[in-house]
């Protein structure tokens, strides 16, 4: 009789396969993050100077000259009128000082200013056909010396007083008229029609502090 022989199929061997199982996978390569980039760092802005504040200046004189003019005609009572300088000093707000010495170049006595006619600081000159260059030469509230910018000469003389301010003050309209009628102080020249010796000055003088 025949017999079926049916061979066995081998089993894997145990020992192998945990061999296999605990064989070692090679690990896959990780990517390494890139460090971030730094916050930029803030630039310092350099601090600004301080103003150093600087002195107020000094101004080249205690008492300015803010006005000189030659007074109208009208203003001085016509050419038989005054013949003066009208002097006003005043502080620097415009507030009269009373008590203030004036003075001229040719250092003649000269009034002080006070009271006249209703008004605080307030001093005269008397013109005789003469004249005067003017300034403060004491204010006593000062504790020292002072010094005042000087006026132009103050004169009732036309030749001294001058064509211009001569127009100026309306005693003659134009310098061809002003030729013919003043007091030129040439013998022979001008026919000193005006009012020679009848001319008035106004003056302020103001302190500067």
């Amino acid at each position: 009789t025949n017999t079926l022989v049916v061979e066995a199929t081998p089993t894997p061997d145990a020992a192998a396969l945990a061999a296999a199982a605990t064989e070692e996978v090679p690990p896959t390569d990780t990517a390494t993050p890139e460090p971030a980039a730094p916050p930029p760092t803030p630039v310092p802005v350099p601090p600004t100077d301080t103003p150093v504040p600087t002195e107020t200046p000094k101004p080249e004189f205690d008492f300015v000259v803010t006005k000189q003019r030659l007074m109208t005609k009208d203003e001085n009572g016509g050419c038989a009128g005054n013949h003066n300088i009208y002097i006003s000093v005043v502080d620097a707000a415009g507030a009269p000082i009373n008590g203030v010495e004036i003075g001229d170049v040719w250092n003649n006595p000269g009034p002080k200013t006070e009271p006249k006619n209703g008004k605080e600081g307030q001093a005269e000159y008397l013109l005789f056909k003469n004249g005067f260059k003017i300034f403060v030469k004491n204010d006593p509230t000062a504790g020292r010396p002072v010094t005042s910018q000087v006026t132009e000469l103050l004169s009732s003389n036309d030749w001294e007083i001058g064509i211009p301010n001569l127009i100026e003050a309306g005693y003659c309209p134009d310098e061809g008229t002003c030729n013919t009628l003043w007091n030129s102080g040439v013998f022979g020249v001008g026919n000193n029609s005006l009012c020679w010796g009848h001319y008035s000055w106004e003056v302020i003088f103001q302190r500067t502090w």
